[in-house]
């Protein structure tokens, strides 16, 4: 550059006006989307229009059910209390707390179904909340569930309230002057009711039918069932313990059966296990093949042989005969014979042919083949009535009992606890009773049953021993019942008779 010029002087650059903060904050907030408004809920209008609040524009998503955070923003003591500050305050609507649970709730699997009924008009609801509190003084009250009329301050009192001071976000229809404060509905004083309750199953349809009878003690309900369902005298069936005799039916109202299935299954345990059932041997049966004992269906019948004294009780006018409006009189014993626990069999003095000994056999093996249900008798007796046979002179019936005889075999494999032999001659009648309950356990155990005495040779000492003794006591039960008939009945005497008969002829 020559001397004597100056050089140009450099301009300053303009410098570009920077954007306010604010300016940049408006630039970004265009930039994203505003969130569409919530509309406020129909019922939150109504609500406020009625208690004559103010409702904001915007609602938050807060239903009154959600906690307020624990840190809130700031605010400045200038700035009011917006809409969204009061909500968490309110208490949601009134729900239904009585005898009815949500859809999806499991709160009566803890507590039980609420046992106290609401009532059911308004002068009941007045009673109830008059005899809930009768508290009527001035101060503060915490928590109290009635309709007080106190002057002051009030925390989370129920509804209706007729006090003085400020009201705050109320959901209920209060119209005192008090502060009050998240108040709860009046149906919250029945839940309180139900607390500590028993828990309450819910009960089949089956069940509700009878439920008030379900609900009492099993040992009430089976005397109940005794005094309905057991006749006073034994109940005498035929045809194989199938078939209630038509002329002495006895008067049992059976209709209790037809209540529900849980009714029906106790009824039937009674029906059947406290009554007892008696077989009077009325048909013969043929002997067994092959030297072994024939199970024959009780049915058949060979050579029926009535006796005097019977002609007309088989009258076919006699099925006319009511059974209390109860036509059906059929025993399902292969459903129902294991429930049988007495039964009686009489044999009469002029059935003592050999068809009747197996006749006998096959009515105690009905009950020796019960399957798949083995039966538990506790008491068979056997009736009988020996005489003298004139061709022979021995006693009747005594047959029926020897070792090898088909009613001895089948009285060893009936599963029961007492054989009691009933012998009748002329007026006295003498019973021979045997314990087979040790003969019976012993024979379960041979079979594979459980047995708890299995380990303690005491106790196995003590059944063999008492076992031998009813073994023995059936072996000795011919001669028993010969003996008892000879002492009412002397030989002599009708041998005497004979002889003089005959010294006369000679003559």
């Amino acid at each position: 550059m020559a001397p004597g010029k100056k050089s140009p002087a450099a301009k300053p650059r303009a410098a570009k006006p920077k954007p306010t903060k604010g300016k940049k904050a408006k630039d970004a907030a265009s930039t994203v989307k505003a969130a569409p408004k919530r509309p406020i809920p129909q019922r939150v209008v109504d609500y406020a229009k009625k208690r004559g609040m103010q409702v904001a524009d915007e609602d938050s998503n807060d239903d009154g059910t959600n906690k307020p955070p624990k840190k809130r923003p700031k605010r400045k003591r200038s700035e009011a209390l917006a809409y969204d500050d009061l909500v968490p305050l309110e208490m949601p609507p009134p729900r239904d707390f009585g005898a009815t649970f949500a859809a999806k709730s499991t709160a009566h699997f803890t507590w039980g179904a609420p046992s106290v009924a609401r009532p059911t008009n308004q002068q009941d609801i007045r009673d109830d909340r008059e005899s809930a509190s009768s508290s009527k003084g001035k101060g503060k009250q915490v928590a109290f569930p009635s309709s007080s009329k106190s002057k002051g301050k009030q925390v989370a009192s129920p509804s209706n309230n007729k006090g003085k001071g400020k009201q705050i976000a109320s959901p209920s229809s209060s119209k005192g002057k008090g502060k009050q404060v998240a108040s709860p509905s009046d149906d919250l004083a029945l839940v309180d009711l139900t607390i500590g309750a028993p828990p309450s199953r819910t009960m089949t349809p089956d069940e509700d039918a009878g439920s008030d009878f379900l609900r009492l003690p099993t040992e009430i309900r089976n005397k109940i069932y005794k005094l309905i369902l057991v006749a006073d005298h034994p109940i005498r069936v035929q045809q194989g313990w199938s078939t209630v005799y038509p002329r002495t039916r006895p008067r049992v109202t059976t209709s209790i059966l037809r209540v529900s299935k849980m009714v029906r299954r106790e009824a039937t345990n009674v029906l059947y296990g406290e009554n007892t059932f008696l077989y009077l041997l009325r048909e013969t049966a043929s002997p067994p093949v092959d030297k072994e004992i024939v199970v024959q269906h009780p049915l058949a019948v060979v050579d029926d042989q009535l006796s005097e004294h019977s002609d007309d009780e088989y009258n076919c006018d006699d099925l006319a005969v009511g059974f209390n409006h109860n036509t059906e009189v059929d025993i399902d014993i292969p459903r129902v014979g294991h429930k049988f626990r007495h039964i009686v069999i009489v044999a009469e003095p002029n059935r003592s042919e050999t068809g009747y000994l197996h006749s006998m056999a096959n009515a105690i093996n009905v009950f020796r083949q019960l399957k798949p249900i083995r039966p538990r008798i506790h008491t068979i007796t056997i009736e009988i009535t020996p005489t003298r046979d004139l061709d022979t002179g021995e006693v009747t019936f005594v047959n029926f009992f020897q070792k090898t005889s088909a009613v001895m075999k089948a009285l060893r494999g009936l599963p029961c606890q007492y054989i009691n032999v009933v012998v009748k001659a002329g007026q006295e009648e003498k019973t021979f009773t045997i314990n087979m309950t040790h003969a019976a356990i012993l024979r379960r155990a041979r079979r594979g049953e459980s047995d708890i005495w299995k380990g303690d040779h005491v106790a196995q000492m003590n059944r063999n021993a008492r076992a031998g003794e009813a073994q023995e006591k059936l072996v000795r039960l011919p001669a028993d019942i010969r003996d008892f008939f000879e002492s009412q009945n002397p030989e002599s005497e009708w041998t005497d008779e004979e002889d003089d008969g005959d010294d006369d002829d000679t003559f």
